[in-house]
Protein backbone atom coordinates (compact mmCIF):
# COMPACT_ATOMS: atom_id res chain seq x y z
CA UNK A 1 0.00 0.00 0.00
CA UNK A 2 1.64 3.48 -1.33
CA UNK A 3 0.38 6.61 0.74
CA UNK A 4 -1.03 9.41 -1.05
CA UNK A 5 0.50 12.41 0.72
CA UNK A 6 -1.48 15.37 1.36
CA UNK A 7 0.51 19.09 2.48
CA UNK A 8 -0.04 22.70 3.29
CA UNK A 9 2.12 25.20 4.83
CA UNK A 10 1.29 27.76 7.29
CA UNK A 11 3.52 30.47 8.51
CA UNK A 12 3.71 31.63 12.74
CA UNK A 13 4.83 35.54 12.34
CA UNK A 14 7.89 36.72 14.30
CA UNK A 15 6.69 37.79 17.77
CA UNK A 16 4.19 34.90 17.93
CA UNK A 17 3.44 34.31 21.87
CA UNK A 18 2.57 31.48 23.42
CA UNK A 19 1.69 29.15 20.16
CA UNK A 20 -0.61 26.01 20.26
CA UNK A 21 -1.84 23.88 17.32
CA UNK A 22 -4.61 21.32 17.53
CA UNK A 23 -5.42 19.04 14.78
CA UNK A 24 -8.34 16.87 14.05
CA UNK A 25 -7.91 13.92 11.52
CA UNK A 26 -10.75 11.51 9.84
CA UNK A 27 -8.53 9.73 7.12
CA UNK A 28 -9.77 6.87 4.73
CA UNK A 29 -8.45 4.29 6.04
CA UNK A 30 -5.37 6.13 8.17
CA UNK A 31 -3.27 8.27 8.28
CA UNK A 32 0.39 9.48 9.90
CA UNK A 33 0.33 13.74 10.64
CA UNK A 34 3.71 15.03 10.05
CA UNK A 35 5.20 18.73 11.16
CA UNK A 36 7.82 19.74 9.49
CA UNK A 37 8.96 15.77 8.46
CA UNK A 38 8.79 15.04 12.20
CA UNK A 39 5.82 12.69 13.36
CA UNK A 40 2.97 14.36 14.56
CA UNK A 41 0.74 11.82 15.32
CA UNK A 42 -1.18 9.16 13.34
CA UNK A 43 -4.87 7.82 13.03
CA UNK A 44 -5.47 3.97 13.14
CA UNK A 45 -2.32 1.45 12.90
CA UNK A 46 -1.01 0.83 9.43
CA UNK A 47 -2.30 -2.64 9.82
CA UNK A 48 -5.82 -1.43 10.02
CA UNK A 49 -5.84 0.13 6.80
CA UNK A 50 -7.26 -2.92 5.00
CA UNK A 51 -10.33 -2.91 7.46
CA UNK A 52 -13.07 -0.45 5.70
CA UNK A 53 -13.05 2.81 7.93
CA UNK A 54 -14.19 5.08 5.44
CA UNK A 55 -14.70 7.96 7.84
CA UNK A 56 -16.56 5.82 10.50
CA UNK A 57 -14.21 6.34 13.17
CA UNK A 58 -14.07 9.49 15.29
CA UNK A 59 -11.63 12.08 14.30
CA UNK A 60 -7.91 11.66 16.26
CA UNK A 61 -6.49 14.89 17.79
CA UNK A 62 -2.98 15.70 18.17
CA UNK A 63 -2.26 19.01 19.70
CA UNK A 64 1.83 20.85 20.37
CA UNK A 65 3.05 24.44 21.92
CA UNK A 66 6.98 23.81 20.48
CA UNK A 67 8.84 23.26 17.58
CA UNK A 68 7.06 25.64 14.52
CA UNK A 69 7.83 28.71 14.52
CA UNK A 70 8.10 30.39 11.29
CA UNK A 71 7.36 28.60 8.12
CA UNK A 72 6.26 25.28 8.84
CA UNK A 73 4.21 22.44 6.11
CA UNK A 74 1.88 20.18 7.74
CA UNK A 75 1.41 16.71 6.12
CA UNK A 76 -1.00 13.76 5.55
CA UNK A 77 0.31 10.51 4.73
CA UNK A 78 -3.18 8.74 4.12
CA UNK A 79 -3.00 5.02 3.28
CA UNK A 80 -6.15 3.20 1.86
CA UNK A 81 -6.83 -0.73 1.94
CA UNK A 82 -8.97 -0.46 -1.43
CA UNK A 83 -9.21 2.41 -4.23
CA UNK A 84 -9.05 5.73 -3.13
CA UNK A 85 -7.69 7.54 -0.07
CA UNK A 86 -9.29 10.74 1.04
CA UNK A 87 -8.69 13.07 4.59
CA UNK A 88 -10.76 15.30 6.45
CA UNK A 89 -8.96 17.58 8.79
CA UNK A 90 -9.04 21.08 10.96
CA UNK A 91 -6.27 22.79 11.85
CA UNK A 92 -6.92 25.14 14.28
CA UNK A 93 -3.16 27.56 15.07
CA UNK A 94 -3.54 30.34 17.88
CA UNK A 95 -0.94 32.95 19.20
CA UNK A 96 -0.90 36.33 20.79
CA UNK A 97 1.70 38.79 19.23
CA UNK A 98 4.19 40.95 21.26
CA UNK A 99 3.28 44.11 21.32
CA UNK A 100 6.09 45.15 22.99
CA UNK A 101 7.26 48.95 21.37
CA UNK A 102 10.83 47.79 20.15
CA UNK A 103 13.50 50.74 20.01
Amino acid sequence: MQPAKYSIGFNLPAGALSPSLSVDVNADNCADVFLNGSPFGSQAPVASCIYPVFFTLPPSTFSTSTGFMGANVLRFDVTDGGVVAGVDFKATLTYTLDTTPRR
